[in-house]
């Protein structure tokens, strides 16, 4: 897992952590992760990968290009 961490303009901080699962089978996420309630959807028909945003967090979920892992990020916004 990896965290980067960046300044905003007004003092706060802007987040995101990045992890890539071991190795899995990746096949149909949209159809495996779970969105919470409310959250704006981005869907990607041409991908397999999940992305959404809840409230000032944005959060993508996708596939390996191989299919063989996860990869996942959590961004925080300014």
């Amino acid at each position: 897992m990896r965290r980067y961490t960046l300044a905003c303009p007004d003092g706060r901080t802007m987040t995101t952590i990045a992890a890539v699962s071991r190795p899995t089978n990746a096949d149909r996420l949209a159809d495996r992760v779970p969105v919470p309630a409310g959250a704006g959807t981005f869907p990607v028909d041409t991908a397999n990968r999940v992305a959404y945003r809840d409230g000032d967090t944005s959060v993508v979920i996708a596939a390996s290009d191989d299919n063989t892992a996860i990869t996942a990020q959590r961004t925080t916004n300014c």
